[in-house]
């Protein structure tokens, strides 16, 4: 949540009785996170200024992560001070380490990966496991063989010939793994 509060010079004008702003310590959130925003601007018209309380719920935030997130936001506000013009999307809020952390390391993710046609990883996967599951739908799964099998006997049924440059072949699918009719139970 974010909270804004204008505070100007002038004092509560109360006649008969003095009254001052007295600060208290909040000891509980209200909400997850609260940013709080206090502009004091002078009566005299000098110069006033921002500040900003930060409030979080300790059962989700450690105070080093809650004072991370209070740093990135001042980082934030200098970044937009200096340079009014930029777009806010623009402002810079990483140093050169963490930009390289996220960048580089949170990205390399590059691995050796089987320069292999899908049928040629399937007949190896079959091979090495042929009752590991291969497909799941809902609370029914085929393993590699049979869905191996299954293809097999798709492939069996169709006629030769019947299929070539200038012809058209349409099977019927299902749209989930079902028994094929020349199948046995398990």
């Amino acid at each position: 949540m974010v909270g804004h509060h204008a505070r100007t010079g002038d004092a509560l004008d109360l006649p008969g009785l003095s009254a001052a702003y007295l600060p208290f310590r909040i000891r509980s959130a209200k909400f997850d996170l609260v940013f709080s925003f206090t502009e004091h601007t002078p009566a005299d018209g000098g110069p006033g200024s921002l500040g900003c309380r930060l409030e979080f719920a300790t059962e989700l935030f450690d105070r080093e992560t809650a004072e991370r997130i209070g740093e990135r936001l001042r980082t934030l506000v200098a970044a937009l001070a200096a340079a009014p013009d930029r777009p806010v999307s623009r402002a810079e809020l990483l140093d050169d380490a963490e930009r390289h952390l996220v960048l580089e390391e949170f990205n390399a993710t590059a691995r050796e990966v089987d320069e292999e046609t899908f049928p040629a990883l399937f007949a190896r996967r079959r091979a090495e496991r042929p009752d590991a599951v291969a497909v799941v739908e809902r609370s029914r799964s085929v393993t590699y063989a049979e869905l191996d099998a299954r293809a097999d006997r798709v492939a069996a049924s169709w006629r030769p010939g019947a299929s070539g440059p200038r012809a058209s072949s349409a099977w019927p699918c299902p749209a989930r793994p079902t028994r094929s009719p020349r199948s046995s139970p398990p």
